[in-house]
């Protein structure tokens, strides 16, 4: 039996990945399974909130010694943009030192290391964004704090431990309800505009913004294959082409006819990296967790004026209309001065991950398919 040791086992995805790796049905209520009684091959070793810290080298080397995993998923991570942005010493140690130190502990016992990445390596807000889907070759100029970090910790960890695999996860959500979340996630925000009954509520997301959107149990579905990967670094999600705006619209749609305008079933996101899409993200991760904070200015804000949030008379006729027609809730309104001046795309190439056997729905059959899961 493998041993499978988990950092960050308490936040979003690790947590995730605890239940995906144990055995039976209870330990993933979310995640199809075939064989009822099937006895997992792994015993997993979930580390979160407790010691060693994983800025403790010296004691990271003795767990190492002690538990000997065969493979390392390095979830745990302070992914709050903003707190990295307002405490970037206290998340250089856990984003960088941490990530080092794990995988020289890895390297040490000879344990595969698997290190969660983040698709913030390509946000870079001053030159010229290409168009396409990034390449994991690319020269990459990332503009925000956990987008450096997470970089340079992809490098620190290759060069500490050869055996590493480096995945860039996108943004992520839950629609089952498999526990308490800490953080504001899209889902819950698109509920919360359908559980809304003010007429005058306004929900603003940016046009000029494209990133891969992933079902979080995807993730954790091909996270066994990824043990198997050859060292390197691997986009690591759904495709998406649609931009931000276009994609809470389609969503949303999707959850109306699923659930109607009532309950509260929605349930996670973004793990690794939702908490900037906008100047908010500051709803305090946890150096164990994979998730972080909200997007927009207003972060929870199903509430905001379209003024408020950038779309106001005609600001957006100079502008490509969306192609997608709202009509689902004209509450949703498309946000087309966030990042007009300088477009954001996020967007993931995932033809390397491709030739190396592992696929992944588009983000909307993702989506529709984590709805059939989760409804009741």
């Amino acid at each position: 039996m493998k041993t499978i040791l988990i950092t960050g086992a308490g936040g979003f995805l690790g947590s995730r990945l605890v239940r995906r790796f144990s055995a039976g049905t209870s330990a993933a209520p979310h995640f199809p399974q075939t064989e009822p009684d099937a006895v997992s091959p792994y015993h997993v070793y979930p580390l979160s909130g407790r010691a060693p810290d994983i800025r403790d080298a010296a004691g990271l080397l003795a767990l190492f010694r002690q538990v000997r995993p065969d493979y390392v998923i390095h979830c745990a991570a302070v992914s709050d943009t903003g707190r990295c942005e307002r405490e970037p010493e206290f998340s250089y140690s856990v984003n960088v030192i941490g990530a080092e130190n794990i995988a020289i502990a890895c390297r040490a016992s000879g344990a595969k290391l698997i290190f969660c990445s983040s698709d913030q390596v390509y946000f870079d807000n001053v030159r010229t964004v290409s168009p396409v889907p990034h390449r994991e070759s690319e020269k990459l100029y990332p503009s925000g704090v956990y987008g450096r970090q997470k970089l340079e910790a992809e490098k620190r960890c290759a060069a500490a431990c050869p055996d590493t695999v480096s995945l860039r996860l996108s943004w992520m959500y839950d629609t089952g309800k498999p526990g308490p979340e800490k953080h504001g996630n899209l889902v819950t925000t698109l509920r919360g505009l359908l559980d809304n009954p003010d007429p005058d509520a306004r929900l603003a997301f940016p046009v000029y913004d494209r990133r891969s959107l992933t079902d979080v149990w995807d993730v954790a579905i091909n996270m066994e294959a990824a043990l198997d990967l050859a060292p390197g670094v691997y986009n690591f999600g759904s495709p998406n082409p649609l931009n931000t705006y276009e994609t809470a619209a389609v969503f949303l749609s999707l959850l109306r006819g699923a659930f109607g305008n009532s309950g509260n079933s929605g349930s996670g996101v973004d793990g690794q990296n939702s908490g900037d899409l906008g100047n908010g993200g500051n709803s305090g991760a946890s150096t164990d967790g994979q998730n972080s904070g909200a997007f927009g200015n207003s972060g929870n804000s199903a509430a905001a004026s379209g003024q408020s949030s950038g779309v106001s008379g005609n600001a957006c006729n100079r502008f490509p209309a969306p192609s997608i027609q709202n009509a689902s809730d004209p509450r949703l309104v498309p946000d087309c001065q966030r990042f007009a001046s300088c477009p954001r795309n996020l967007q993931m190439d995932l033809e390397k991950l491709s030739l190396a056997g592992i696929s992944f729905p588009t983000a909307q059959e993702g989506f529709v398919r984590s709805l059939s899961r989760s409804r009741p």
